[in-house]
């Protein structure tokens, strides 16, 4: 139908056959050249000037990495960078897969995007936009991934795209989404032989995603592109006198304050400043007159000061390196209980922290199983699991906060659906942080309800790359008495062998729950 429709389409706009389907041409005109000789020439003006206009000369996946106070980015996302042949990856031009919604209410958006309620598209647009968007706005470190595809193939992907811009598919954040949807533009573009999607049943997560281009051999290198907001804390690690940069910035970067600081550390607080008031533009909190009065007020006094070295912002572990999304876990105690344990996907607070966003944990779907002697039960069923411990420090002050609804074994070790929310705050590094939460629940099963709060401190040391240390102590407060007990959990996690497809991990444990006393054990995670 697509050949016939080409051949006798004799209109000559960008909406004749060719026009709009141009990598479908461009398949026929490689694979069947006998045919393409009779269609008609077309000028396809559009077209034509949108490929003079991103000149694609070769592709990078570009990962803004996880949003710790937005649950809809705590997987990331990718983009696929389109680069010319001018030597700047900012004018450079992105094409994106996402959900179109405008959606406030929280709990409509998860909804809508677990089960397809949202419409996902295709689009090419400025990749410096979406730069802006992620390092800026909203504080994200990005890894840019170069692909290996040839300068014929980074058309494709320009033509493909441009064909899919006027449909759109339904979309599913946790398995037909952002990435998984790039990965059909790529492996169409490589070679029509190529799988990379049938391996993504229920799932795919960005770096999933990104771990199946590396496994075929599709990646050169990386490159690590720190946030706004990390570039802020470095240069404020570099202060001797903290309280009175923040003074000078939150009295609108009164000059005055800062009058009697050496030089170099008049440097420190003017760099922080003009870093912050382009965040604050960015994010529109502030108006624009203000951002230019108060910048290039800075700008003026900065520039009489001279040249420093530049500031060496800590980088991340590459994702790649990461650990992997899928658990499988068998653990066995003293008291002759034992558990098993799956997790289909993604991180969460036992996981080393390499490659991940530290204090960010999310995990969907995962269950565990309790066994005594010969006989096996469930004892949970966790429906969604999400846990922001944002660190605060002397100026940025975020809410930690978690969200937990699960079938749990409660009272009388009966199982009941649980919804846990809390609020909290946590201190210290991503190398050691302190955490403590305040968490109101609601329980409920076909004979009782079960609701009144929790208090939880909590303890994790990242400090050491290959091994993990961590626990809480927990204290639940039921307005029924058979919950008032308390709950501690200590853990270390460590690090055996990993390589791109399986990692192995162990963990020793001590538990003492409601139903157990001091208990240790000792647990295996197959990771895949």
């Amino acid at each position: 139908a697509t050949i016939e429709s080409m051949l006798i389409d004799e209109s000559d706009d960008e909406n004749s056959t060719i026009c709009a389907f141009p990598a479908r041409h461009y398949f026929l005109e490689k694979n069947i050249p006998e045919i393409e000789k009779k269609f008609p020439q077309k000028r396809c003006k559009k077209l034509k000037k949108f490929l003079e206009k991103t000149n694609p000369q070769s592709l990078t996946l570009s990962f803004p990495t996880a949003h710790i106070n937005s649950p809809a980015s705590m997987f990331g996302h990718t983009l696929l960078r389109i680069n010319s042949d001018i030597n700047s990856s900012l004018v450079s031009n992105a094409i994106n897969y996402a959900a179109i919604t405008n959606e406030s209410n929280g709990f409509l958006f998860a909804y809508n995007g677990l089960f397809g309620g949202y419409k996902g598209r295709y689009s090419i647009l400025p990749y410096y936009k979406k730069i802006k968007e992620y390092n800026g706005v909203e504080n994200r470190d990005i890894w840019e991934y170069e692909l290996k595809f040839s300068q014929e193939e980074a058309k494709k992907v320009i033509l493909y795209t441009y064909e899919l811009e006027r449909v759109y598919s339904d979309y599913f954040f946790l398995s037909e989404n952002c990435s998984y949807n790039l990965l059909w533009i790529l492996q169409f573009a490589k070679n029509e032989k190529l799988d990379l999607v049938s391996g993504f049943n229920y799932t795919a997560t960005p770096i999933d995603t990104i771990r199946e281009l590396y496994k075929h051999n599709l990646i050169q290198t990386s490159r690590y592109r720190h946030s706004k907001n990390k570039l802020i804390k470095t240069i404020f690690e570099k202060v001797d006198d903290r309280e009175l940069v923040v003074a000078f910035i939150e009295d609108d970067y009164n000059l005055e304050i800062i009058k009697d600081l050496n030089a170099t550390e008049k440097i420190y607080a003017l760099d922080i400043g003009t870093n912050m008031l382009q965040a604050d533009y960015i994010s529109h909190s502030i108006e624009r007159a203000k951002y230019l009065k108060n910048f290039l007020k800075l700008l003026k006094v900065r520039s009489k000061l001279g040249i420093i070295d530049e500031y060496q912002v800590k980088k991340t572990v590459d994702p790649l390196k990461g650990d992997l999304g899928n658990k499988l876990s068998f653990s066995a105690f003293a008291d002759g209980s034992k558990e098993l344990e799956y997790r289909p996907t993604y991180h969460d607070i036992y996981d080393i922290e390499k490659g991940y966003i530290s204090g960010a944990y999310i995990t969907f779907f995962d269950f565990r199983a309790r066994g005594k002697n010969s006989s096996w039960e469930l004892d949970r069923l966790s429906l969604l699991d999400i846990r922001s411990y944002a660190i605060r420090d002397f100026y940025f002050k975020p809410i930690s906060w978690e969200v937990n609804f699960a079938f749990e074994r409660l009272a009388r070790e009966e199982l009941y659906l649980k919804l846990q929310t809390g609020a909290g705050l946590t201190y210290g590094s991503d190398e050691t942080f302190t955490y403590f939460m305040l968490n109101p629940f609601f329980a409920s099963n076909n004979k009782d309800e079960i609701s009144g709060i929790s208090g939880k401190i909590g303890l994790i040391v990242n400090y050491f790359s290959n091994y993990k240390i961590g626990g809480f102590m927990q204290k639940s407060y039921a307005l029924q008495d058979d919950l008032d007990k308390q709950k501690d959990n200590v853990f270390g996690e460590f690090y055996l062998t990993k390589y791109i497809n399986r990692s192995f991990n162990f963990s020793l444990k001590y538990k003492d729950t409601q139903f157990r006393e001091a208990v240790y054990g000792v647990g295996v995670h197959y990771k895949f």
